[in-house]
């Protein structure tokens, strides 16, 4: 196996090279992230200068062997997205603005290890998941791009950043509950409904999806607010 140094060596030497000639180095990254997560999870740091194409495959990899019931090193992980989305200087070093696609793929990783992998995040890290989609979030909502025709509402959703988000947020909430083994009404944060107001306030589209197609999950959350957000709909011009 190809020690750490050695990886960062090639993928930095890669740095600025075209489009097409650091594809397949990217897509082997990822498949070498999947079959050994734990040496990319423990050494996650040492990758935080590389282009953030790089990142993305190893987020990827993360993602895939998740799905496999793999565990990872959250304590190690969390953080260093943390860093990173939080911080312009990765970008500017890589000489990129700040791509939305890392945020879309760091959700869904956080995604899949709250649903498929919950004994490996540990209860005292959820605290840093949240902080982290909440940034996600802050920074998807200021990138939403205006939408004229949707054909596929469930592929749009799964491709939208702050969609993801949305549903992060939903499966943050659903693994809270489920920890504090609560029978209250409201078995969800303040802070998190707020984020679902501001985006029926700012009417983004993808939050009319998600009610509509997670519309039992956010039920459970919070019964009130959700029949009394149906019923507001029910006076909107229709768009889509």
């Amino acid at each position: 196996a190809i020690d750490t140094d050695a990886i960062i060596e090639l993928l930095q030497s890669h740095q600025k090279a075209p489009k097409s000639s650091y594809q397949g180095l990217a897509l082997e990254l990822k498949e070498a992230v999947e079959k050994q997560p734990e040496k990319f999870s423990s050494d996650i740091d040492y990758y935080k200068d590389v282009n953030i194409i790089y990142i993305n495959s190893i987020t990827l990899g993360f993602e895939e062997s998740l799905k496999k019931n793999n565990i990872l090193e959250w304590d190690n992980i969390l953080p260093f997205y943390k860093r990173l989305i939080e911080s312009d200087n990765h970008y500017k070093n890589n000489e990129q603005e700040s791509p939305s696609f890392i945020y879309l793929t760091i959700a869904k990783l956080l995604s899949v290890g709250m649903k498929s992998n919950r004994k490996s995040l540990e209860q005292q890290l959820t605290p840093l998941v949240k902080g982290i989609l909440f940034k996600l979030f802050e920074l998807s909502i200021q990138q939403i791009d205006s939408v004229d025709k949707i054909f596929d509402f469930h592929s749009y959703l799964l491709n939208s950043t702050i969609g993801v988000v949305i549903l992060s947020l939903i499966d943050y909430s659903l693994l809270s509950a489920q920890m504090a083994s609560t029978n209250q009404a409201i078995r969800w944060e303040d802070d998190i409904r707020q984020k679902f107001d501001l985006c029926i306030e700012k009417r983004v589209i993808d939050i009319y999806v998600t009610l509509g197609m997670y519309f039992k999950n956010i039920y459970y959350l919070d019964q009130e607010w959700t029949t009394h957000t149906i019923r507001s709909f029910y006076n909107l011009e229709k768009k889509y």
